[in-house]
């Protein structure tokens, strides 16, 4: 079943939110926006709060984002991802999968720019969103979580591992 925006807050409201920090503005109907923290284009990291200028992603650049969320996932309930639209239409096309039940930290996001304009994400941007997040509840708790079955990106905070 996925989760509604009503569904979404109840976890929040019952004390195991889904995503923190948590805004209610970045609620959708039935998911959450995730935002850009950090964005890796070769071998930079910028932390988008704290560049001094814009970041530009040429044409035909492979990048990466990590979300500056942090997604908590009970280990009876899976996510989604899904490109918001305003990046597919400029020509950015993105590799997602499953976030599996159990999984806790950032979600770092495979991107490229297959577009013949540079795409320029503003060091001030308000609203810096990149993707949507779709909960769903499992019908039954997995044998073995996230955590348990390899857990090799568990609690991860930054694109570059220190």
């Amino acid at each position: 079943m996925i989760l509604t925006d009503e569904d979404i807050v109840d976890y929040k409201n019952e004390g195991t939110p889904l995503v923190d920090p948590f805004h209610i503005a970045q609620l959708t109907p039935n998911g959450y926006d995730l935002t850009i923290d950090e964005i890796q284009i070769d071998d930079q990291v910028f932390k988008l709060s704290q560049a001094y200028l814009n970041i530009v992603v040429r044409p035909l650049t492979h990048f990466k984002i990590m979300s500056e969320e942090t997604v908590l996932l009970p280990e009876n309930v899976i996510a989604t991802l899904w490109l918001r639209s305003s990046y597919a239409r400029r020509g950015i096309m993105a590799t997602f999968g499953y976030v599996d039940a159990g999984y806790n930290g950032k979600i770092a996001i495979s991107l490229f720019n297959g577009s013949k304009t540079d795409l320029v994400f503003e060091r001030e941007m308000k609203k810096r969103t990149i993707c949507q997040i779709v909960f769903e509840k499992l019908d039954k708790y997995p044998l073995k979580a996230y955590e348990l079955r390899s857990g090799n990106y568990q609690n991860t905070k930054t694109l570059v591992k220190k």
